[in-house]
């Protein structure tokens, strides 16, 4: 068994405003509070604990941060109109701070530390997040600050309209959060990511083992169904740098199952049955599934790559963006010397990185060239020897994708029998649904039609040579914040000059994004802008307070300049 390389949460990059993580725990109660209009409101209490640990992913040890002794951090649940009351207690040997993503948090609730007067929970100490509950839907949480976020810190968060009773262990309601994970130190790869921009290449994909809900696709996580019973899946892209496309494969067309989306971002949509979605850093996506028949099936959550025309479609298998279509020609390669230079070839400190050594392990032997993703059995492993009640899935790889994947097991509960249920048909049914005018709002008129009061440019900027990421040129603790009256409507154009993409999130508030056939979007936190595109959107700046904008591309975040860690590809927007 390989030892877990020790680098201690210490040792990782700070975003320079602020440290930041947290941790959380199971268990949950529900307590009886007084609101201030003198009703009974009902408190859903969850006390978390973080502590570092070690996570096995695949059969191989994983550095990880544990919340509460488990890997990854739990699911929060309550009804609108509850307070959620997190407590939370630092084991770590670094500032923690929790950011409720796509959630309307009080001000110094949001877990930006350094803003609203918030500051991050030192270590030994403890903290209460108190957040009244004002939305429904599918949002998630996750260490803010550092990158402690990729080691485990984070999780979901399901909001139900208020008197919906729900349970924990429902097994039609299900959040599945897919993330990357690395054996290597977040110093390595970012010193990889900076060295492959250097040589005009695309971000590494072999430093990341895709997950979902902290498991491998060799780990086999698996849920029951019972055929004709509609399946609510919560879908989280927590992943530090990968974005996926997810879809259903099995011995039947996956078209009988009726993938239909239905929220994102939490906000709802105007269903629209297709055969798969997509998601950015950052994104929600809800999606119903009937499962008609008793056969396994799977969702496969593959890796995909944006080229510079921004083509959603364009399935590289890597993480991160394809590089191979850009024009590297007018940053800064002419004094370098490529010529013949593989990526294996270079030598960083005097290490080659196809010879990098990880606990004993050669960074360039992790191409999985010895393990049989081609239609394996799972080494003939029926899933009885794992106590699935005798049930056999060696036929559920009749299609393989490739190697590298986050993948769900479904199996039917055993002595359950097909349904009689109508079948949705191929023909019915979109190829591929991303962005904006595909989600259509569920909620048409909550926007009025007044015009914005100005519009305001946020340009996307880098060096892509040296990975350095910016706003408008700068980075955080050099940029102006982009100031907003109370109540004031404004439009936002995100001008992508940068040569990558970019999904942008904005803290505190939901925008609109504004479609080209002029239809009525649905509400977002998260919009992924394409190398060379321009995305528009309406902000209502409805919550007063100091709220960030940033990529959620975590080593986006973040730039390093003679040792100093230095905000990168986020500003400050005040409301006030």
């Amino acid at each position: 068994m390989k030892d877990v390389k020790k680098f201690t949460p210490r040792s990782m990059f700070l975003v320079g405003f602020a440290a930041g993580i947290l941790l959380l725990s199971h268990g949950h109660s529900a307590l009886a509070a007084d609101a201030p209009d003198g009703k009974t409101q009902t408190t859903r209490r969850y006390e978390l604990t973080a502590s570092p640990g070690a996570a096995r992913i695949n059969g191989e040890n994983y550095d990880a941060i544990l919340v509460n002794k488990q890997f990854v951090s739990p699911t929060l649940r309550a009804n609108q109109g509850d307070v959620l009351e997190v407590i939370v207690h630092n084991n770590l040997d670094s500032a923690l701070s929790l950011h409720w993503h796509g959630v309307e948090a009080p001000p110094d609730m949001d877990g930006a530390a350094g803003l609203n007067g918030a500051k991050a929970i030192s270590t030994g100490a403890s903290f209460t997040y108190r957040i009244p509950v004002t939305q429904t839907g599918t949002y998630w949480y996750h260490a803010h600050g550092g990158t402690q976020e990729q080691m485990g810190v984070y999780g979901g968060l399901v909001f139900y309209p208020p008197g919906v009773q729900y349970s924990d262990n429902d097994a039609t309601d299900r959040v599945i959060i897919l993330a990357d994970h690395s054996q290597s130190s977040p110093h390595e790869i970012f010193q990889t990511f900076k060295d492959d921009h250097a040589q005009g290449q695309h971000e590494s994909a072999d430093i990341y083992t895709m997950t979902a809900n902290g498991k491998g696709d060799q780990d086999r996580l698996t849920y029951d169904f019972v055929p004709g019973q509609k399946l609510h899946l919560r879908l989280i892209n927590a992943a530090a740098m990968t974005m996926f496309k997810v879809s259903f494969s099995g011995p039947t067309p996956r078209y009988d199952y009726n993938m239909t989306l239905v929220a994102a971002d939490g906000q709802p949509v105007i269903p629209i049955d297709t055969t798969n979605v997509t998601l950015a850093n950052g994104e929600t996506r809800d999606i119903m599934v009937t499962p008609n028949d008793k056969n396994p099936f799977q969702l496969i959550a593959t890796p995909y790559s944006v080229d510079v025309m921004g083509n959603m479609g364009d399935m590289q298998g890597m993480s991160g963006m394809n590089h191979a279509s850009m024009d590297h020609a007018d940053m800064k390669h002419e004094d370098r010397d490529h010529d013949g230079r593989k990526r294996g070839d270079r030598d960083h400190d005097g290490r080659k990185h196809g010879d990098r050594d990880h606990d004993g392990r050669k960074h360039g032997d992790r191409d999985h060239e010895d393990r049989d993703h081609e239609g394996r059995d799972h080494d003939g492993r029926k899933y009885e020897d794992r106590d699935h009640e005798g049930r056999d899935h060696s036929d559920m790889d009749a299609s393989p994708p490739p190697a590298n994947i986050a993948k769900v097991y479904f199996a039917p509960r055993p002595g359950s029998k097909a349904a009689n249920a109508p079948h949705a048909k191929k023909s019915n049914m979109q190829a591929n649904v991303f962005d904006n005018d595909n989600l259509l709002a569920a909620d048409a008129t909550a926007l009025s039609l007044a015009p914005p009061s100005r519009t305001i440019k946020v340009r996307l900027t880098g060096d892509m040579q040296r990975y350095i990421w910016t706003i408008n040129d700068a980075g955080f603790d050099q940029s102006e914040p982009i100031k907003i009256a109370l109540n004031e409507r404004v439009k936002i154009d995100f001008v992508n000059e940068s040569g990558m993409a970019h999904p942008m999130h904005l803290h505190g508030m939901s925008f609109r994004p504004i479609a080209q056939s002029g239809k009525a979007l649905s509400k977002r936190n998260t919009i992924l802008v394409a190398d060379g595109e321009t995305k528009s959107v309406i902000l209502d700046a409805n919550r007063a307070g100091e709220w960030l904008l940033h990529c959620h591309l975590l080593y986006h975040q973040m730039d390093v300049n003679g040792g100093e860690q230095m905000g990168g590809m986020l500003t400050r927007v005040v409301v006030q």
